[in-house]
């Protein structure tokens, strides 16, 4: 027998391999040619009419129906502003992050050592299956959906592939706690994160330092989640949950957990609706109940010994805490209106891996026996088979959702919709659609706008050329466009939309202002494409001159500046706004009303800069070295004499006196003096200076 027991293991390693790549390929022609192709049953619709008047964080950090989605509405506002709200890209995005989750969680398991290559291929099977399997499309089919719930559950995978070495490195340990916060403000199932690990810091014997610095992140993220504010249109706040009947709340979490194999079942009896098979065998809640078993006899023992492994164990452990308690908050959540939600295809994304978890766990368990391993080996096939008409039938249901969705779509954005329809649905969706119908007529009026935008600037535009050709050269473009048009309805039609659209803005303006000169003839087509960029011209010159006048720099269209004036015009338009953003960051300028005003902390920076750069061009010298012109009093005297004048020191020159007295009356004696004949000695200059400190206590330093 063991001489047959490598090429059982090579044939189970083969079909593993084929499986999940049949698994995998399906799963991915399903999501594309299935996927939800316009964004409206999403709560990206709030988000983006916010974002009219609102900034990114602003529009971002909201909470809707319980959940603070920051990290997709991020995604979404990227996505509104760079691809024009392409739903498709955020189809590549989810399905991006839904394979990033996938190779998370395998990581670990390939570097696992103690176990064989079969148990790898089969553990890769089971990942794949688990995360694939096209009975989750309601959410991975839907790119905002996805984006949600596939973000949430990347940033845990992280988590788990760095817990066990966090205890050697704090970078690790800071890595984790920021994958935490990606989950838990991804998805409102997302903040089940923390006591998972929690958990596996506790069987991982981590240290305490590092699970106390988890028990604080874990408190911050549950205060900042409390502490968003909840948009005005979303679903009724969570304090109008009641428990209600307790036996009832745990019998409905059990349905939740077994919600998967009732619908794998279901696919295999398609005569009997799904519903009627649960109440005529209760199969979701047995195996739901089961399932909880086997996860308590997973998971007690770890908890008890704290002997968890990295690897295969530490994958399947940590995915089947974290989405045991992404259910509970679930159940928690949605207690009020339970009976109706077990079976909501959309709790399948992370019931789904509940189960997927139990098959890793028991994997792992049976990589420790010998021949008795096979059994539980082969599970893995089982599944996958037993999976398999759940997995193409969800993609019928998928065209038909695309199908739906597209023609409500469509219906809403040109209001036409059934009233009748809309009064059968529940008081809470009546309100969620009237605000749909209501945002969607504002993005029919901004296109009908657009439109009529459009058409104005080419009649303009046409009427402007046909002013400035000669008379000639306007009858025979006028006598073309008759033989054009051919049919008198036409051309009635025609001005009576020329009439509409000249009542509604006057063109005469438009008309007259670019008059065309020159000897150089010019097709008709780069003619109007001229008059065109003018056109652009003359709207990007009114922006810049709302601008000056509003003092908003961001009224001026940085794309329509790098199309008409170029690279250099737009990185010195986009450099302008970034510093009003940097200098009103830092506090020195404020807005106030429609204008910017440097604030007091602006004014000292100025002042402070002023002073710095006088003070900077001050020469130092030394003492007594200053050369002056003058000379003063204070000071020794010097050997050079002035005529004498009142308050001077008298500290007389008496040969000088006698000389002026004698020159100006000759020799002989008596010598007679004049106050004008005296000289005194010059002395030294001096200067002195006093240093006042002065204080301000005028109740504005308070604040300054």
């Amino acid at each position: 027998m063991p001489r047959f027991a490598p090429l059982a293991e090579r044939a189970v390693q083969i079909f593993a391999i084929v499986i999940g790549g049949v698994f995998l390929l399906s799963a991915g022609v399903y999501l594309y040619l299935g996927r939800v192709t316009w964004l409206m049953g999403g709560d990206f619709w709030s988000v983006y009419a916010l974002a009219w008047k609102h900034t990114w964080f602003q529009s971002a950090l909201l909470k809707q129906a319980g959940h603070v989605t920051f990290f997709p509405n991020l995604i979404g506002l990227a996505n509104l502003r760079f691809f024009h709200g392409d739903v498709q890209m955020l189809f590549f995005v989810g399905l991006g992050l839904l394979f990033i989750t996938v190779s998370l969680l395998l990581i670990p398991i390939w570097r696992d050592k103690t176990i064989r290559l079969t148990g790898k291929t089969l553990s890769t099977l089971v990942v794949v299956t688990g995360n694939f399997w096209m009975g989750r499309a309601s959410i991975t089919a839907n790119g905002e959906f996805n984006c949600e719930n596939s973000l949430a559950m990347s940033g845990a995978a992280l988590a788990f592939l760095l817990i066990a070495k966090t205890r050697c490195s704090w970078t690790t340990t800071a890595i984790v706690v920021c994958a935490g916060f990606v989950a838990s403000f991804s998805f409102g199932g997302g903040l089940a994160i923390w006591p998972t690990l929690l958990l596996l810091a506790w069987c991982l014997r981590l240290p305490w330092r590092t699970i106390v610095l988890l028990g604080i992140s874990a408190l911050a993220a549950a205060l900042v989640y409390e502490m968003v504010p909840v948009l005005h249109f979303s679903w009724p706040k969570a304090s109008a949950v009641s428990p209600g009947n307790p036996i009832s709340a745990l019998t409905n979490f059990c349905r939740l957990v077994g919600s998967p194999v009732l619908y794998t079942i279901a696919a295999w009896r398609t005569e009997k609706p799904l519903p009627d098979l649960e109440r005529s065998f209760a199969i979701a809640l047995w195996t739901g109940l089961a399932g909880l078993v086997l996860a308590g006899i997973f998971v007690i023992p770890r908890i008890r010994w704290r002997d968890l492994k990295s690897g295969l164990e530490s994958t399947g452990l940590s995915l089947l805490i974290f989405n045991l308690f992404a259910l509970t908050l679930i159940a928690v959540g949605r207690l009020k209106s339970f009976d109706l939600e077990p079976f909501a295809p959309r709790y399948l994304f992370w019931s789904s891996l509940f189960w997927t978890s139990l098959i890793l766990l028991a994997i792992e368990r049976a990589e420790h026996l010998q021949w008795r391993r096979w059994p539980i080996l082969l599970l893995p096939f089982a599944v996958a088979i037993f999976s398999w008409p759940a997995h193409y039938q969800a993609w019928f249901w998928c065209k038909n959702v695309q199908i739906m969705y597209d023609k409500d779509a469509t219906a809403l954005i040109n209001g036409a919709f059934e009233v009748q329809r809309m009064q059968m649905l529940p008081p809470e969706l009546q309100q969620i659609f009237e605000e749909r119908i209501h945002l969607a007529s504002q993005l029919r009026a901004r296109r009908l706008d657009d439109l009529i935008e459009q058409m104005q600037q080419q009649m303009a535009a046409m009427q402007g050329i046909m002013d400035n050709l000669s008379p000639e050269q306007r009858q025979e473009l006028q006598d073309l466009m008759e033989q054009l048009m051919g049919d008198d309805r036409i051309r009635v039609d025609m001005m009576e939309l020329a009439m509409n659209l000249e009542a509604l803005a006057p063109m005469e303006e438009m008309r007259t202002r670019f008059p065309f000169r020159g000897d150089e003839s010019l097709p008709l087509n780069e003619a109007m494409r001229m008059m065109n960029r003018l056109q652009q011209m003359e709207g990007l010159e009114d922006q810049i001159q709302e601008a000056r006048r509003l003092d908003n720099l961001e009224a001026i269209d940085s794309d329509k500046v790098k199309d008409l004036l170029g690279d250099e015009e737009y990185q010195s338009v986009e450099q302008l706004k970034e510093l009003m953003r940097v200098l009103e960051e830092a506090g020195y300028i404020q807005k106030k009303g429609n204008r910017w005003e440097l604030t007091a902390r602006g004014i000292r920076k100025i002042g402070q800069k002023a002073l710095q750069d006088i003070f900077n061009k001050l020469k130092r010298d030394g003492f007594g070295r200053h050369i002056s012109p003058f000379r003063g009093v204070g000071g020794e005297r010097t050997d050079e004499s002035k005529p004498y004048q009142f308050g001077d020191p008298f500290l007389l020159d008496l040969e000088k006196t006698l000389m002026n007295a004698l020159h100006r009356r000759g020799t002989g004696t008596p010598v007679g003096l004049e106050k004008d004949d005296f000289e005194v000695y010059r002395t030294e200059f001096t200067t002195q200076s006093s240093t006042v400190l002065m204080i301000d206590l005028s109740m504005s330093m308070v604040y300054n």
